[in-house]
């Protein structure tokens, strides 16, 4: 995982270094600087979502706050990584459940028109428990599938994820959810 992270960092650095005047071989940079064509192959993108986890097995659901924050490759790859918390919510819990996930994101797009585009998503990071839950921590992988309509994305996954708990002696708990989060893109 350390060298996944790694070969990706790297190649996000390496083309977030580029020029932001670099065009895909058509137009000038008189017609860029004129205002016609703007269509840099590298640019900043940032994105917020709010959502909730509904859980299938044997943890509680959870109500999510994500960020990402990384490049869009053209018009049909985006990189970065995100962070976020997630908030437990169920009533016969004895205390609260808050978990930061850290993670690298990865998306392909496909456009369908100028204003909408279909895309693919994986997210896959690690979660660390913080205040009454800082025994736990899991790996978590999030297949999705979603649509961006001009600065909103909304986005249906499934969340893979193990908690191994301190507390327990190091017991791992399923905690495989259904995800629906709305974003906003910057």
């Amino acid at each position: 995982m350390r060298r996944i992270l790694l070969i990706l960092s790297v190649f996000i650095f390496a083309f977030s270094s580029m020029n932001a005047n670099t065009h895909f071989g058509y137009g000038t940079k008189g017609a860029y600087a004129a205002g016609e064509s703007s269509n840099s192959i590298v640019k900043y993108l940032g994105e917020v979502y709010v959502g909730e986890s509904f859980c299938i097995v044997d943890a509680e659901s959870r109500f999510n706050i994500h960020t990402v924050h990384g490049v869009k490759i053209g018009d049909y790859f985006s990189a970065g990584i995100g962070t976020g918390v997630d908030i437990y919510h169920e009533d016969d819990l004895e205390y609260s459940l808050m978990q930061i996930p850290l993670f690298v994101n990865v998306k392909g797009y496909l456009p369908v028109s100028p204003k909408v585009s279909l895309y693919a998503s994986m997210d896959g990071g690690k979660t660390f428990g913080i205040g009454d839950s800082s025994g736990f921590t899991s790996w978590m992988y999030v297949p999705a599938v979603g649509v961006k309509i001009k600065f909103i994305n909304i986005q249906f996954g499934y969340v893979l994820q193990r908690y191994t708990i301190k507390e327990l002696d190091w017991r791992n708990i399923d905690g495989d959810a259904l995800q629906l989060k709305v974003g906003f893109v910057f």
